[in-house]
């Protein structure tokens, strides 16, 4: 099977499940075996399984809206690269995982807790960043990345640039 066809596949099985499990009982990523490891007694061996290296297949979160992503202007382009680099380091993604301007910040392994740490990231590298509850309401970086724009004061676009503070 092709990656491709990988990702379809475990995309299919996602949405199916979800109609059956709450949102966080979903896993985030799921792994192809061509058979079980078994033992000399025709067996599960779990042991084995426990010390494979994972390639994980991640559900293609690729949605219509994707088209409003491609519609955003070159300043809020800028903030929405690294708010996305900042869903990565928080929820400690491998670099294989794609994250798009609407994958949401819980569906991708997120909780409050990290949220927290997300929203420190934002405070320190940008002058002003939406409350706490906003990300609560809009998880996703298009939409973080908008009331970010929102909030920063009227300047020319050569002036607006991400503050970093070391």
């Amino acid at each position: 099977m092709s990656p491709t066809e990988e990702v379809k596949y475990v995309t299919t099985i996602h949405k199916s499940i979800g109609q059956h499990l709450n949102a966080y009982m979903l896993p985030y990523g799921y792994q192809f075996l061509a058979e079980l490891p078994m033992t000399i007694g025709r067996k599960a061996d779990r042991q084995s399984l426990l010390s494979q290296q994972l390639k994980l297949v991640y559900p293609s979160s690729k949605s219509p809206s994707g088209a409003q992503a491609a519609n955003v202007g070159e300043n809020q382009q800028k903030f929405l690269a690294s708010i996305m680099q900042f869903y990565r380091e928080v929820l400690k993604l491998p670099k294989e995982r794609e994250i798009g301007p609407n994958d949401n910040f819980f569906k991708l392994g997120g909780q409050s807790i990290l949220l927290l740490r997300l929203q420190s990231k934002l405070k320190r590298n940008f002058k002003k960043v939406p409350t706490l509850p906003e990300p609560f309401k809009g998880p996703t970086p298009l939409i973080i990345s908008q009331k970010i724009l929102d909030l920063q004061p009227l300047l020319q676009p050569a002036q607006l640039s991400i503050q970093a503070r070391i």
